[in-house]
């Protein structure tokens, strides 16, 4: 009997919850229309209570196409209602450039998550927190470990590392012709090889190491997967939701960030070991070299903040690298590939965008997907036309800073991403090593119909050395 009336007892509170988070939900939708409150962006029908619009993000289409369709029905920019939260979408070049310069510091927040919690170090990824310790700790960043002048010190390594993996590929090709590749897992091989060396100045080429380095490969790969992920009690806030945790993401993230930082660990053990071998001005140093000379120099900080602030520094630098410069037409081909469907931020004092009031709170979803397939700036825009970026194209001049707001592959404002320069030179200068000493070819017609999201199967090409052994040899 006491059994039961536990049960009911908890039934009746549930719902007695659920109905409190229905009012709540019912005045702010209330609060939305109201004149007094202002002219709010319009919103789609078919909010559901307590979820709001969530279940038309839920098909198989990606986010960013079906916001797409929304924005075909209701405008550059609308209303969403994500569980208990409100969001604004904008997709057009003019709604978003007034975001980012009028409004860019309202929006330089990004929205706290489970993701931001738990993958970075509570938030602390530079491009999610504004507060005046991390704005510096992200110049630092951009001035001292990522500038223009280490970067070109690092040149030589970078065009090393690239060189060894096409040579080796030619090795796996020469005598199969053509070879079946999988031309991702080849170029995220050489990515992270190129990454940990410059970090800390170490190759892995034996079989231990390369062991090691691709149990890194996949800590990353989860985490960038997992950050990614929709956790219901970010927008549903809920205290049980969080704590049962039905879609295993925060586990998840919890054991990925835990073999991250494992990871890191090792790194900063063995540089420590290194700096008191050789001491602090060793022949060549590495980024993790410069962030421990950072940190010493401009922190007087004691031991375990010191290490927090030094594995803070070095996730940053692998979830999100470098710098930029002007770019000729073969780096903006190159950025106009890049997948890159949505910004996320959020906002903290009012303004107004489009003439709309946007309330306190609001987050933001820049839908580039949209943006970049607006055909009144970009004719055919789902069909691969490089020829747009050339000296007769009518994309000739176009910057991909985030400086014209008709094509921002990299983000723009003061979030835009801190690593364009290298990026862009790493694949320009693969694109046209791979372009010069190799033949491609698809195994099957490839349609995705546009929208650039991850595929259910690695891509692999047909490939075909195209040079003499001799040039392979001395690359």
């Amino acid at each position: 009997m006491n059994l039961i009336l536990v049960h009911v007892g908890a039934i009746v509170s549930g719902l007695l919850f659920l109905a409190l988070l229905y009012n709540l939900w019912r005045k702010d939708a209330h609060r939305s229309t109201n004149v007094d409150y202002g002219s709010s962006p319009p919103q789609p029908r078919g909010a559901w209570p307590i979820i709001g619009h969530l279940h038309l993000l839920s098909g198989q289409n990606h986010i960013a196409y079906t916001l797409g369709t929304l924005a075909d029905k209701y405008g550059p920019i609308f209303t969403l209602r994500l569980g208990m939260q409100r969001a604004v979408v904008v997709s057009s070049q003019e709604a978003i450039m007034e975001c980012f310069t009028t409004n860019d510091k309202c929006f330089a927040n990004r929205p706290k998550s489970s993701a931001g919690e738990h993958l970075v170090y509570a938030h602390k990824q530079f491009g999610i927190n504004d507060s005046p310790c991390w704005r510096e700790m992200r110049n630092l960043i951009s001035l001292e470990l990522l500038s223009s002048s280490r970067l070109k010190a690092t040149k030589k390594l970078r065009k090393s590392e690239t060189i060894t993996t096409i040579r080796r590929l030619y090795y796996e090709t020469r005598r199969v012709r053509p070879s079946k590749v999988v031309i991702s897992h080849w170029i995220e091989e050489m990515t992270s090889n190129i990454v940990v060396k410059m970090i800390v100045g170490k190759r892995y080429e034996n079989t231990a190491a390369i062991m090691e380095v691709e149990r890194l490969r996949s800590i990353i790969r989860e985490v960038a997967c997992l950050s990614g992920q929709f956790v219901v009690s970010d927008v549903i806030p809920i205290p049980f939701l969080r704590w049962m945790d039905l879609q295993g993401h925060i586990k998840g993230m919890k054991r990925a960030s835990k073999d991250l930082d494992g990871v890191i660990e090792e790194w900063i053990d063995e540089c420590t070991k290194r700096r008191v071998i050789k001491g602090e001005e060793g022949e060549e140093q590495d980024l993790m070299d410069e962030v421990f000379s950072i940190v010493d120099d401009k922190f007087l900080i004691d031991a375990p903040t010191r290490q927090a602030i030094i594995k803070t520094f070095v996730v940053n630098i692998i979830l999100g690298i470098f710098d930029t410069t002007s770019m000729p037409p073969s780096k903006k081909l190159c950025a106009s590939i890049r997948p890159c469907p949505c910004l996320y931020r959020t906002r903290r004092p009012e303004c107004h965008v489009a003439g709309y009031l946007i309330p306190r709170g609001t987050q933001l979803f820049v839908n580039l997907w949209k943006l970049h397939r607006d055909p009144g700036f970009w004719p055919e825009p789902d069909r691969f036309l490089p020829e747009r970026f050339l000296m007769t194209g009518h994309a000739r001049a176009m910057d991909v800073r985030g400086q014209q707001f008709e094509f921002v592959p990299f983000g723009c404002g003061r979030r835009s991403c801190p690593g364009i320069t290298f990026a862009m030179e790493l694949t320009s200068f693969t694109l046209a090593r791979l372009v010069q000493g190799f033949d491609f070819s698809a195994l099957v017609e490839v349609n995705e119909d546009g929208v650039s999201v991850e595929r259910e199967n690695p891509l692999e090409v047909l490939v075909s050395p195209r040079l003499s052994w001799q040039l392979y040899e001395q690359l």
